[in-house]
């Protein structure tokens, strides 16, 4: 709960006389969370242009070190991680087995993540800070108050995991050394890789982003071996590549009759599991160097190579295997086509096992990103613990953030369930939620951002009107497809339990700010406070029972 202290001139409510001194109002005027700035207070036109943005930009407490590379790491190695080697064989089954239902789901799943990347770019120029949807949310809704925070920060402390792609690792590791097919190992092996990477990061940010730009590297050649694997397939002979064309015209465009608006919402939903990351920089734009400039070129080249490598990879898998074998095959079709191609030395052994990196690469970035989210809301000052949740002690890390996302992520892999129904029922329960946040973000930048600030700040990054209305439109339709055709555990399961979860976040707002202030007669007034080892800035809320003497500070 939030911190409650006897006091006087120390800034706390005196519990004996339930007032507030003189000495504690001015404490409190000092400190109170003035910068807290959102779409309904007015924002001059001069104040907007001596800070470049409509909030004051923030800088970590050790400055920005992320450049235009670590940037572009950072966008390429949170969205190739497993996605492509593990949920081709998952959407193919959503699809019925339909090649162009295949393929418009992974052009939707990219013009989604296309909309929604440049959706954030323009609210990111507005509002530089770190947090990504959670400031973006409290800046355009303040009201209810501290709604948007507590609903979003519940949601995105307990549900960002790292989880999936530890899983497909211990899983394609196992798979590249020919190991037999034992989940608990696999899982242990998952276990491990998080555990690395939290103590990487935990112990030392300069170890833990050459690690994470290295692998990221590694990830830039696979998909230049993606790529060139593609024109081997396309563009040279079967007499030469001894490999037969498996995508037939004539089955092309059929569209089998079990195909469903819930099917089309779980294949879509994984799809953009696969492009999901380009969220993943603004989550720590206060750390970037010139954010705006770095993110208009970092943002849009990360999301391109990524949708050329993603197109190669799936005709590979359309062309080269057998159509029943990709909707048999899990989340190893990766390894399949590589064995097909390059035979089961180079095949199964050698590529499996750049994958497995791949997959490495991307949890050491899921680990430092939705660590430092975790960070981010724990500043707000909400939860139990803030104060060492937000703190950077003892080695200038979000230490005990990581630690907490990693024990969150190891534990989810205990789940008594097999890997293939984790890790898709994961994807679907994480990403679906996202969903109708963008969905909201769309609707407070089309209907309150431009139109209360349109006409005097111009000089940032826009994003085109057709895509942020085509983000709206495609992620709201995601957000209802799983009920259009009925509820049933088997389609839209997925949907209730993230609901849900939003739902428990709803009560614990409703509980701590409304519940139990009104049971007990006091308010809350949040006031700054710097943390002792860096200076990190935090929010303390404070109790106060008398409404008559903190009127004019609440104003």
């Amino acid at each position: 709960m939030a911190d409650s202290q006897s006091g006087g001139a120390d800034g706390h409510v005196d519990e004996n006389t339930c007032l507030i001194s003189p000495q504690a109002q001015a404490l409190l005027l000092d400190h109170l969370v003035e910068d807290d700035v959102n779409i309904d207070s007015d924002i001059s036109p001069e104040t907007i242009k001596e800070n470049g943005s409509l909030v004051v930009p923030e800088s970590s407490p050790h400055g920005r070190y992320l450049g235009l590379y670590s940037t572009i790491i950072l966008f390429v190695a949170r969205m190739v991680g497993s996605g492509i080697f593990a949920t081709p064989g998952g959407i193919f089954v959503d699809c019925s087995g339909s090649p162009f239902l295949f393929f418009a789901t992974w052009f939707i799943g990219f013009l989604i993540a296309l909309s929604g990347l440049w959706v954030y770019l323009e609210l990111g120029s507005f509002i530089p800070r770190s947090g990504a949807t959670k400031v973006f949310l409290e800046f355009m809704f303040p009201n209810p108050k501290f709604f948007s925070s507590m609903v979003f920060g519940f949601f995105t402390v307990f549900f960002s995991l790292s989880t999936t792609n530890a899983i497909v690792f211990g899983e394609y590791i196992r798979y590249a050394f020919g190991c037999e097919n034992d989940e608990l190992k696999s899982k242990i092996t998952g276990i491990c890789l998080i555990l690395s990477a939290v103590l990487l990061h935990g112990f030392s940010r300069k170890i833990g982003i050459l690690v994470q730009n290295t692998i990221g590297g590694l990830k830039l050649v696979l998909l230049a071996i993606m790529i060139l694997s593609s024109f081997y397939v396309l563009i040279l002979p079967s007499s030469i590549t001894h490999l037969d064309n498996q995508l037939k015209k004539e089955k092309f465009f059929q569209i089998p009759p079990s195909f469903s608006t819930s099917l089309y919402a779980s294949s879509v939903l994984k799809a953009i599991f696969s492009f999901g990351g380009w969220t993943t920089a603004h989550t720590v734009q206060s750390e970037i160097i010139n954010p705006t400039r770095t993110l208009k070129i970092a943002a849009p080249l990360s999301l391109s190579i990524v949708f050329v490598a993603y197109l190669a990879m799936n005709l590979c898998y359309m062309i080269v295997l057998p159509h029943k074998d990709i909707l048999e095959g899990g989340q190893l079709v990766g390894p399949m086509l590589f064995t097909k191609l390059f035979g089961e030395k180079i095949g199964q052994k050698l590529l499996s096992i750049i994958i497995s990196i791949c997959a490495a690469g991307n949890v050491f970035v899921v680990v430092y990103s939705d660590s430092k989210m975790t960070q981010e809301v724990a500043r707000e000052g909400f939860l139990p613990f803030s104060r060492s949740i937000a703190s950077n002690y003892p080695f200038k890390t979000p230490f005990l953030a990581l630690v907490f996302h990693g024990f969150i992520s190891c534990a989810v892999m205990f789940i008594p369930n097999s890997e293939k129904q984790i890790f898709n029922y994961i994807v679907k329960m994480q990403i679906y939620p996202n969903q109708l946040f963008h969905a909201i973000l769309c609707i407070g930048l089309l209907f309150k951002v431009r139109r209360k600030y349109d006409s005097i700040y111009k000089s940032q990054l826009r994003a085109p009107t057709i895509f942020v209305w085509f983000c709206l439109v495609s992620s709201a339709s995601i957000v209802m497809g799983p009920f259009l055709s009925g509820v049933d555990s088997a389609n839209s399961g997925y949907a209730i339990v993230g609901l849900s979860v939003l739902f428990l976040g709803v009560l614990y707002w409703l509980v701590y700010v409304r519940i139990i202030p009104k049971f007990y007669d006091f308010s809350y007034i949040r006031i700054f406070d710097s943390l002792p080892f860096d200076g990190l800035r935090v929010k303390k809320w404070v109790k106060v029972y008398n409404q008559k003497d903190i009127g004019e500070i609440v104003a």
